[in-house]
């Protein structure tokens, strides 16, 4: 969360020494770590309330730290309690901990009119928090009236200060939200929120997609269906934005799922699924369109749907000529678009400026016998048209559709593209069961069997059980689709006993996983296949090793165990992943950027705010995950991108390449 610039942020020095002087419970001679006192306090709220569920007041060594470095100094009166409990602190002055409310410090200390061409009906900044403090309908009522007012203004007017004033506001919005307080706020900030990501795509800002997430999670906990539907469809603006057009799909699928929502809003989300099928090659997209077209000729005028009141017919035309120009269909929407341009009712902005910008890429795409046009001035001359009034060059959307322009071109004309080269085709996701025949092994005559492990455990909220499964699974695949190997259907549950506390996880033991693999290693020998790789993919099954260790010693250089710890560390290098195997352990970015890549539709939408470290876990194999998450993330899933994943896979099938030197050369 951005702070004001002229916030104060000092060390909580009382804390720190608080915690200095107790001794640690496990390491005789040293003093307490953040994570060994996040353990005691966590204990002693469930001590100090019996009876009652404190989960949402357990803490953890990173918020441990941000008490330390004095980036939060109010927590909750249970967290309170108990940290005054194991500081053996008589008050919360002694830890440092006060009220920013009652600090005689003001949020600036500059008057509010510092800021130059605010809007006449932006509140005083002196007393904001008070009045959303208040909590009182008409004050929900009013700051909703007030964020209404600002959508009115245009992206130049917003861009001079009125950001700034607002990131202030969601400040403010925050703090008065900690530990679930003033729950009627969450509906404020989810609309303020959304409002700012808009704010940043149209700007240049970097911030887009965190406020996004935060007005997606806002809603989500008010169980704001319009809203909620509403940030899933912008999520899926911004995915195609970026060239990732499976999140794209997933997230306008799920929009879909929402409900009941307004007319207007539900073709939106409508809108942008059919954008993103066209993207894909599939022409789909056309019935989709042609659906909400339907649905808004019979939507009529409905005051509660503010949020989408710009989506009109000719916002849908112009959608349509958009998914015609991706799918090749160049000349119909050139003329479309021409059309719609021509209308001179009074439409949004920013809308005007990219319908120009979408009219100038069918200029310079081609023309219809597919040869680059010789005519660039009508291009020219619609791109300077887009930057007129405020559509300003910066905006996000217009740089956006040139690079799905360019992509969708490339993906047409490469052939080393895995993208789809016709229309009607599909995205395609791993398939976790092998299609092999025994006609296709009796003609190959692999030497090779691959056998990926996978488990069925707990991870997180956003990814599914079946994580490990299907990552092993999608290594084993690309590693099929370059040797001639027998690709065997994955094990797909394990040894995931430091997983139990989690509904849904199910375990095998240890001897079970073992004789599994050897009978299945005993077939194959009868069957003539007498060299097996395990692929991997769950940190857990540590007697895999022990299998393969055996195997080799009867029997050199007939079992490997892929991929290694040096494997992966290099396809986390290649792939420019930002964390390691020790900080990103389980549900993290590397596991994310997988699914995004092959199974982008089992990822949640909420990994973008699942973050959780706990780089410190001593007692892992004796206390379990539990003890270190209890969210059961351990890493930054928030890092997580579809290209990443992309890179990982590729590395480890180049990886794999020693590997199966190796085993060929058993005689």
């Amino acid at each position: 969360m951005p702070r004001h610039p002229d916030t104060v942020v000092a060390p909580n020095t009382a804390f720190s020494d608080a915690r200095g002087r107790l001794g640690s419970p496990h390491r005789p001679g040293q003093r307490m770590s953040r994570s060994e006192l996040a353990d005691a306090v966590n204990a002693a709220l469930d001590r100090l309330y019996p009876g009652r569920d404190v989960t949402a007041h357990y803490v953890y060594r990173t918020w441990i730290g941000k008490i330390e470095r004095g980036e939060h100094r109010w927590p909750s009166e249970e967290r309170r309690a108990a940290l005054r409990d194991v500081l053996r602190a008589v008050s919360d002055d002694d830890l440092g901990l006060f009220s920013p409310r009652r600090s005689a410090t003001p949020i600036s200390s500059e008057p509010a009119t510092r800021i130059e061409n605010l809007p006449a009906t932006m509140p005083h900044l002196g007393g904001i928090e008070e009045e959303l403090a208040s909590g009182g309908p008409e004050t929900v009522g009013a700051w909703l009236r007030e964020l209404d007012q600002l959508t009115l203004l245009t992206p130049a007017t917003v861009a001079s200060g009125v950001s700034t004033r607002i990131r202030v506001y969601l400040d403010v919005l925050d703090r008065l939200q900690v530990d679930g307080a003033r729950r009627h706020l969450a509906g404020v900030d989810a609309h303020w929120s959304e409002f700012m990501s808009w704010i940043s795509d149209n700007t240049g800002e970097p911030d887009g997609g965190l406020w996004l997430a935060r007005a997606h999670r806002r809603a989500a906990e008010i169980d704001a269906q319009v809203l909620g539907a509403y940030t899933l469809m912008r999520h899926s603006q911004r995915a195609l934005a970026d060239g990732d057009i499976r999140t794209a799909i997933r997230m306008s699928r799920r929009s879909l799922t929402h409900g009941p929502v307004p007319p207007r809003t539900h073709v939106l989300c409508l809108i942008r699924l059919a954008e993103s099928l066209a993207a894909s090659g599939d022409d789909d997209a056309h019935n989709v369109i042609a659906l909400a077209r339907r649905q808004l000729r019979r939507a009529g005028v409905d005051a509660t749907d503010q949020i989408a009141r710009h989506c009109d017919l000719r916002y849908v035309t112009a959608a349509d000529a958009r998914c015609r120009h991706l799918l090749g269909d160049t000349t119909s929407a050139a003329s479309i678009l021409e059309e719609v341009l021509a209308d001179q009712t009074a439409a949004a902005v920013l809308d005007t400026g990219l319908w120009h910008v979408y009219l100038g890429e069918c200029y310079l795409t081609a023309d219809p016998e597919g040869r680059p046009t010789t005519a660039p001035e009508p291009c020219e001359w619609r791109l300077r048209s887009a930057r007129t009034g405020s559509s300003v060059p910066r905006s996000r959307s217009l740089s956006a559709c040139v690079r799905i322009v360019t992509w969708t071109s490339l993906t047409r004309s490469s052939p080393h593209t895995a993208a789809p080269s016709r229309a009607g085709d599909k995205m395609a996701s791993v398939d976790l069961l092998p299609r092999t025949t025994s006609t296709d092994v009796q003609t190959r005559r692999p030497a090779v069997a691959v056998l990926p492990v996978g488990s069925f455990e707990q991870h997180g909220s956003f990814l599914p059980l079946a994580t490990d499964t299907i990552v092993a699974a999608a290594i084993a695949d690309a590693i099929a689709q370059r040797h001639n190997v027998l690709a065997l259907p994955p094990i797909t549950v394990s040894c995931s006993h430091e997983h139990a506390t989690w509904p849904g996880t199910v375990s095998i033991s240890h001897q079970t996983l073992s004789a599994v693999v050897e009978d299945i290693r005993a077939s194959l020998t009868a069957a003539g296949i007498t060299r097996l790789a395990i692929v991997n993919a769950h940190g857990g099954n540590y007697v895999l090793s022990n299998i393969v260790q055996t195997a080799n010693a009867s029997t050199p250089s007939s079992v490997t165990l892929f991929p290694t710890r040096t494997d992966w560390d290099n396809a986390r290098a290649a792939a420019q992943l930002i964390t390691d195997a020790h900080h990103d352990m389980h549900a993290g970015e590397l596991e994310v950027s997988i699914l995004l890549h092959v199974q982008p539709d089992a990822v949640g939408a909420d990994f973008v705010d699942a973050d959780h470290a706990a780089d410190e876990r001593p007692m892992l194999l004796v206390h379990g995950m539990r003890s270190y998450t209890h969210s059961g993330v351990i890493g930054r899933p928030s890092a997580g991108t579809a290209e990443k994943g992309r890179a990982v896979l590729a590395s480890l099938a180049d990886a794999f390449d020693e590997h199966l030197a190796v085993l060929l050369q058993q005689p």
